[in-house]
């Protein structure tokens, strides 16, 4: 334990020792409630989340991180059915190919745009 580490629990700077209560409103608890949903955390996380990040949290962040997963995933797919049709068929078309190298064009773009936006709230927080 001499290196912060107890072998039978996580490390000892990330264990949580304080315990807190706080009452709320019925309207703040919903409010709470609602936004630790949006965020996919539990209360406790997004209450420590709000913590560390000085009361800034930004929905948008999530949002656009499922939009991105979903985007990314619809490319996926059909890359994935062009090779699945390559295999079964052992051609490729010129059409194939420049339809996969076009999503590839789309994926960068959008994965460039992303990157943008979060490095430019991230600065600005």
């Amino acid at each position: 334990m001499e290196d912060g580490f107890d072998r039978r629990k996580r490390y000892l700077p990330d264990k949580k020792l304080y315990h807190l209560t706080v009452k709320l409103s019925e309207k703040e608890a919903d409010i709470l409630e609602r936004d630790a949903m949006v965020f996919g955390k539990d209360k406790s996380k997004y209450v420590r989340h709000l913590i560390m990040s000085g009361g800034k949290a930004d929905a948008a962040f999530v949002t656009d991180r499922a939009n991105l997963i979903r985007q990314i995933s619809g490319v996926a797919n059909n890359i994935n059915q062009i090779a699945k049709q390559a295999n079964t068929t052992k051609v490729v078309s010129g059409y194939q190919m420049e339809e996969i190298r076009e999503l590839l064009r789309e994926n960068r773009e959008l994965l460039t745009e992303v990157l943008k936006l979060w490095q430019s709230q991230r600065l600005s927080a």
